[in-house]
C-alpha cells in the first residue's frame, strides 16, 4: 500500500511541477496560457471579398525611402503575400508575381487597379500602396474588376 501511495505521490509531484512550469511560461498572467492551449488557429474573417474560385493578381508598391538598401522589395513582399494566399484560400489562380513585376515595370505610370484586372484577365486586384510618408501604416485593399472585364 505504500508503494502505490509512493507512486500516487511521484505523479502529483510530476503533475504539480508541469501546471508550475506551464504558469512560469506564460508569464504573470496565466489567461494568456490559453491561447497557446487552444485547439484551432485562431483567424479574422478577411474585410474583402472572397477569393474562392476567382483569379487573382497581386501588387505591392512602396516608395524609395522604404525600400533604402532593399530595392528589391516590392517583389519580395508580393511573393510572400501570393504564398500565403496560395496556403490559406483553396481554389485560388493567383497571376505569377514575376508576369505582374514585368506588367508594372512596362507600364510605370499606371494608377488604376482595373488595368490590371484587364491586363491579367482577372477577377480581383489585391494592391498593397507604401505611403509617401513611410511612418504611415497602410493597409491593403482589394479591388474587384468591373463588370464586362475579360
Amino acid at each position: 500500500m505504500t508503494a502505490w501511495l509512493h507512486s500516487r505521490g511521484r505523479r502529483a509531484a510530476a503533475l504539480g511541477i508541469c501546471v508550475a512550469g506551464l504558469l512560469a511560461a506564460v508569464g504573470c498572467d496565466p489567461r494568456s496560457m490559453i491561447y497557446f492551449l487552444q485547439p484551432f488557429e485562431p483567424t479574422i474573417a478577411p474585410p474583402c471579398p472572397s477569393l474562392k474560385g476567382k483569379r487573382v493578381v497581386v501588387v505591392t508598391t512602396a516608395n524609395p525611402v522604404t525600400r533604402g538598401d532593399n530595392p528589391t522589395l516590392d517583389r519580395d513582399l508580393t511573393k510572400q503575400v501570393v504564398a500565403i494566399l496560395k496556403e490559406s484560400v483553396k481554389k485560388v489562380d493567383v497571376v505569377d508575381p514575376d508576369k505582374v513585376n514585368t506588367w508594372v515595370q512596362g507600364n510605370p505610370s499606371w494608377t488604376d487597379p482595373a488595368d490590371l484586372a484587364r491586363a491579367f484577365e482577372a477577377d480581383v486586384v489585391i494592391h498593397e500602396a507604401g505611403p509617401s510618408d513611410p511612418t504611415v501604416p497602410t493597409r491593403a485593399q482589394a479591388t474587384e474588376a468591373p463588370a464586362g472585364t475579360p
